[in-house]
């Protein structure tokens, strides 16, 4: 009713407006004011005048439709977002309700309503993004990573009944969330939280990790298979900070490392295998600082580094191997500053260093096994400033060294045998000035194949201490700089 009487009001106030405007048009027309006497209008203007009325109350009635249309839609409108406001209130209820009987569900004494609840938190999740709610969302990824990080024994009955299918289940439906970063339903980006769980298999193979933090702190990786195949890394962090490997093999071979951060600080190695085995490395970091190997292997062999760093400053190898040979390094960095390379072995061998840096400054060889045979320095830095060869063997046999720096200086010599035996120096600036020793250490040159660029030492040609070998070495060399004890170059007089 308060639409039709402003509709009704409205054509009458239009009528009216209409009818003065047109008569005192028509009044101007004839040649006379209103004001000034009777209206002087024949039949033909009173005609003109009534259809001109017409026509502008045919205007108002148009406005007045089309105020009444806007009504209408208007309220349609406030009716329609009601309506859904109501339907969203409805659902979110509803969402609510679900979470509670999945949350139910994973609590179950049976496998198989456990399983139930796996895939039942995770729609969950997909539709608390539908409803817009990633608060939500990430509270539903939270438990089911809590699932995981509940206390598991592999080797339980429990295990062996049903509840490693029920992890390995878990697994799966994260991973199949981090394949799309286009995908409604995908979880990239979001934060992944596994500290401390016991990971005894399970399949992470051609995920991405694409923001976040994604954590494995404090995890344990026992026995099977861990499957990182694949995997995208390129944003965020991977955090394996403080896990320990003690079985198991982890892969990790056909990673795009392009960006963001992997993290095995203080991480400890006792057994089975990690493999970046083939990787490529482009950006981004890997850090293995302060990590212990006592036992397994680290395995980067054929890898190949463009870019980003590899870092195992302050890591202690007290037995298990690392392995990079036949590793290319063709840019960024790879450093085991003050590494302590007491036990196992470290493999070098075959790799190529022809851009990048990887420096070994102020590390200590003491491992029975560290080789770099047959590498080949074609360019780039390679560093063994201020390092320490107090035992063992560390070869670099058939090495061939042709462009780039490979820098020994202050380099100190008490133990053990590094052996250059059958190398090639050709052409790469080799120096082993401001070095010390004194035996049981050996230096060895035996059978150089090349000494067109030979390596500087700090003293006379033909004078070279007893712990060097061939006593005669090829000229280049500085001699202000001979020491006066031949035997314990550099040394202190008193230890």
């Amino acid at each position: 009713m308060p639409i039709f009487w402003a509709l009704v009001w409205w054509s009458l106030v239009g009528i009216g407006l209409g009818l003065i405007i047109e008569i005192v048009f028509a009044q101007m027309a004839a040649g006379t004011w209103v004001w000034e006497g009777p209206l002087n209008l024949d039949s033909t203007k009173w005609f003109d005048v009534s259809r001109s009325t017409i026509t502008t109350v045919g205007i108002f009635g148009l406005g007045g439709a089309a105020l009444l249309a806007y009504r209408r839609q208007h309220t349609s409108e406030r009716q329609h977002t009601l309506d859904e406001r109501k339907q969203g209130s409805v659902d979110k209820t509803d969402l609510r309700a679900r979470y509670t009987t999945a949350a139910e569900q994973l609590g179950h004494e049976k496998p198989a309503v456990r399983l139930a609840g796996v895939y039942a938190m995770a729609a969950l999740a997909d539709d608390w993004h539908s409803a817009e709610e990633d608060e939500q969302r990430q509270i539903c990824i939270d438990v089911l990573c809590a699932y995981l990080r509940m206390e598991y024994d592999p080797d339980s009955d429990k295990a062996k009944t049903g509840e490693k299918e029920v992890r390995l289940t878990v697994i799966k439906v994260i991973s199949s969330h981090l394949q799309d970063t286009s995908s409604t339903s995908s979880w990239c980006g979001m934060n992944l939280d596994f500290t401390g769980a016991v990971f005894d298999g399970g399949d992470f193979s051609s995920v991405k990790f694409t923001g976040g933090n994604v954590t494995f702190a404090g995890a344990r990786f026992t026995n099977g298979n861990i499957n990182f195949t694949n995997t995208e890394l390129s944003g965020g962090n991977v955090i394996f900070a403080g896990a320990h490997f003690s079985g198991g093999n982890i892969i990790f071979s056909g990673t795009d490392f392009a960006g963001g951060n992997a993290i095995f600080t203080r991480a400890h190695f006792t057994d089975g295998l990690v493999s970046f085995a083939g990787v490529r490395f482009t950006d981004g970091n890997i850090n293995f600082s302060n990590a212990k190997f006592t036992s397994g292997l680290v395995n980067f062999s054929r890898s190949e580094v463009a870019g980003g760093s590899i870092i195992f400053t302050d890591a202690q190898l007290s037995g298990g191997n690392i392995s990079f040979s036949n590793a290319k390094f063709i840019g960024g960095n790879i450093t085991f500053s003050r590494a302590k390379l007491n036990e196992g072995g470290l493999n070098f061998g075959s790799a190529r260093f022809s851009k990048g840096t990887v420096s070994f400054n102020g590390a200590t060889f003491a491992t029975p096994s560290a080789t770099f045979a047959r590498a080949r320095f074609t360019g780039g830095v390679a560093s063994f400033a201020k390092t320490r060869f107090t035992a063992g063997f560390v070869s670099f046999k058939g090495a061939k060294f042709t462009a780039g720096t490979v820098a020994f200086e202050a380099a100190t010599f008490v133990g053990g045998h590094v052996s250059f035996d059958q190398a090639e120096f050709t052409g790469a600036s080799v120096s082993f000035l401001k070095i010390r020793g004194a035996k049981p250490a050996l230096l060895t040159f035996e059978n150089v194949s090349s000494w067109a660029h030979p390596p500087e030492f700090p003293w006379a040609p033909g004078a070279s201490p007893a712990w060097v070998l061939p006593t005669s070495l090829p000229p280049g060399t500085t001699p202000s700089l001979l020491p006066e004890n031949q035997e314990d170059v550099g040394l202190p007089s008193s230890p």
